[in-house]
């Protein structure tokens, strides 16, 4: 039986700019509404704010052990356990967070708050002490601990932990579009990158808000600068005559930078404090690298809690058809995006997008730091909740990708799908023919029919075979023809399907080199046993992907380079040809509209 009618706990607590924020979840065991008082010392602070949100999982938790025989008195109740409570504080003084049934001033729970510690007072805080203290804005909790790199140190480190940069080091230009931020968000990403500990960098803010009096404008976003930047000339902040929209407002700061690379950081985001070394120390080992990007997550409002890795794949030029997989942080040679003409604002909405495309036919080598570095603040307006806050981007994106097949010279069209499940698809214009080989384990490949030795000019036909282990169930010729398309394409060595189980979940999406092994001989399946059509941290399974190899199953190969390496004989595994084209500078594709059932 439960004797204690409150329980509560704080998920996570930060304190900076003269603010405290607290999110958690409390609950009544009597179900009986709670209150919430701070105060310091006897007076209760002004400005507190106390935000209730469901927390189905509190819900079910506690009144299931605790309140049973309540249970069906739940129902249609609104969860809302959960809290994120907000005061103006000083770090120097303590405050009490007491949580109270209301009309029972005896049922009570009391926290000592100093600085961004929290600790429960009475009997019940001896016996839950917090071990570690409450996760700070810069901690690592659970969910990051899912990422590559993990805990590394305090976010605020500060200028006296910065290294060193030599003469040969590069400035590296961090450019921020400024319109309307969240002040305190605004400032934030202010200090994350005062905080970098790679020291030659410069900040560029172009403000293209309209100048309103209040804080989120002109002289107010300026007085906020000042204040972020306590005096740092490397913040450069400049007030535009009017607002030209993302990529006109991204200009003006790139308009402003003095480094040899540029970062792409927005207003309201943050970065990991070694964002900008961990890029040079790439630099030292690939200076031919004209484009980097690194993985990223999510971060709430607040700045506690931080989730949904994305953990990239390495340079994946088809991938970038599907989705802006690169996205935050980034960094491109200067030179390279001014080749570019900069911004384009016809891409507005896709902006971003459209220069990862340009930087990547001019850029030299591509390189991929396979850590957390940046965290995408999940705002009201920001895509980074739902691209739903900005429907105008959908458009966008696929004017960046068809841009990019025309100055390639592409014969391709992009298009969605499914427009509400955001799914890009490619066609291409190409007059494909292709045969379908069977494989036999004892003889290799065998022929169905003879291919014809030349094709006349005039029919624009380009060859293809078809592959069969014949371990799927019989294909439909759309997908022949899906895989046949893209085997023909520049760089492109073996196309091959998503395989399905007869109820619908993934078999095989591609097989990867398992993290933190890049020999051919480790791989791991990508998405096995996965229901179809999902996202997790490796991104979402209607992805075009560029892969190792793939299960013994269907696969097309043009037949240029089918006669250039050579067929694949009953003495290699169709791991072994994939290597032995990837060795030859060819890239594996798994088209995911190119279904195949495994037997």
């Amino acid at each position: 039986m439960c004797t204690c009618e409150i329980r509560s706990h704080i998920e996570g607590m930060k304190s900076r700019y003269a603010q405290t924020v607290i999110v958690g979840w409390a609950v009544s065991l009597n179900k009986r509404e709670l209150l919430v008082q701070v105060t310091r010392g006897k007076q209760s602070v002004q400005g507190l704010q106390v935000e209730w949100t469901e927390r189905p999982d509190i819900l079910s938790a506690f009144f299931a052990r605790c309140v049973q025989g309540q249970q069906a008195e739940t129902k249609g109740q609104q969860a809302a356990f959960g809290f994120r409570i907000s005061f103006p504080s000083s770090p120097e003084e303590t405050y009490r967070l007491t949580f109270l049934v209301k009309g029972d001033k005896r049922q009570r729970q009391v926290y000592v708050i100093r600085g961004e510690r929290a600790e429960l007072t009475g009997l019940e805080g001896v016996k839950n002490r917090l071990k570690k203290g409450v996760k700070r804005l810069s901690g690592r909790g659970e969910d990051r601990q899912n990422g590559r790199n993990g805990a590394n140190g305090d976010l605020r480190s500060g200028q006296a932990g910065q290294e060193r940069a030599g003469e040969s080091d590069p400035l590296i230009s961090v450019i921020v579009p400024v319109y309307r931020p969240e002040p305190v968000h605004f400032m934030e990403m202010i200090r994350s990158v005062m905080e970098q500990t790679y020291g030659k960098w410069q900040l560029c803010l172009a403000d293209g808000s309209e100048d309103d009096g209040s804080l989120y404008s002109g002289r107010g976003l300026e007085r906020l600068v000042r204040e972020a930047s306590r005096g740092d000339e490397r913040v450069v902040y400049r007030k535009l005559e009017r607002n030209f929209g993302i990529s006109g407002n991204t200009n003006q700061a790139l308009a402003m930078a003095r480094g040899q690379w540029i970062a792409m950081v927005d207003h309201d985001d943050l970065l990991e404090p070694d964002a900008l070394a961990e890029a040079v120390r790439l630099l030292k080992d690939k200076p031919k690298a004209g484009f980097i990007y690194t993985d990223s997550d999510l971060t709430d409002m607040d700045g506690i809690k931080f989730y949904n890795t994305l953990l990239k794949p390495d340079w994946s030029p088809e991938t970038l058809y599907s989705a802006n997989y690169i996205t935050h942080f980034s960094m491109i040679r200067k030179d390279i995006i001014e080749a570019a003409d900069g911004f384009d604002p016809q891409m507005d909405g896709a902006q971003d997008w459209d220069i990862f495309f340009k930087a990547a036919e001019r850029a030299e080598e591509i390189c991929h730091i396979p850590k957390v570095l940046y965290h995408w603040r999940v705002a009201k307006t920001s895509t980074a909740r739902s691209v739903e806050t900005k429907p105008y981007a959908l458009d966008a994106q696929l004017r960046a990708i068809n841009a990019h097949f025309r100055r390639m010279g592409y014969e391709a069209q992009a298009f969605f799908q499914d427009r509400d499940r955001y799914l890009i698809r490619v066609k291409w214009s190409r007059n494909v023919r292709w045969q379908m080989l069977r494989f036999e384990e004892s003889s290799g490949v065998g022929h169905a029919e003879k291919m014809p030795e030349k094709i006349g000019t005039q029919t624009m036909l380009q060859m293809v075979y078809i592959i069969d282990f014949g371990t799927v169930e019989p294909v439909v010729e759309e997908v022949c023809q899906e895989l046949a398309q893209w085997a023909v394409c520049d760089g492109i060595g073996l196309v091959f399907p998503k395989l399905l189980d007869k109820d619908g979940r993934i078999v095989s999406a591609g097989m990867m080199a398992e993290e933190g092994n890049s020999t051919e001989d480790h791989v791991a399946v990508l998405y096995q046993g996965s229901e179809d059509h999902m996202a997790d941290q490796m991104g979402n399974t209607d992805w075009y992907r560029n892969v190792k190899a793939q299960y013994p199953s269907l696969f097309a190969v043009s037949a240029e380079n089918w006669e250039k390496f050579g067929a694949m004989g009953s003495e290699s595994s169709l791991t072994e040809y994939a290597r032995r084209l990837s060795e030859a500078g060819l890239r594996h594709l798994m088209n995911p509209f190119a279904r195949a059932v495994f037997k």
